[in-house]
């Protein structure tokens, strides 16, 4: 059996508010920065969205609970 590796660059521009370990890339796509998983949308009875932590976000309110990342800078 063959082992491959394969790693994506994603550009990161959002964060969710009440958790930022929770990133959104350019192409929407929501990343836990601790794991490194992609998270799937979900159903939750007839709604569509998110469970980010034990919090469920349909989404058509992501807009809400989203804001731009802060700029960190790094002293060297």
């Amino acid at each position: 059996m063959k082992t491959t590796t394969v790693s994506n660059t994603y550009n990161l521009k959002w964060q969710i508010k009440f958790d930022t370990k929770y990133q959104i890339t350019e192409c929407s796509k929501i990343i836990n920065m601790n794991t490194g998983r992609i998270l799937k949308e979900t159903l939750n009875g007839y709604s569509k969205g998110f469970w980010i932590g034990k919090k469920f976000i349909r989404t058509s309110n992501m807009n809400k609970h989203v804001e731009k990342i802060k700029h960190i800078e790094i002293p060297f």
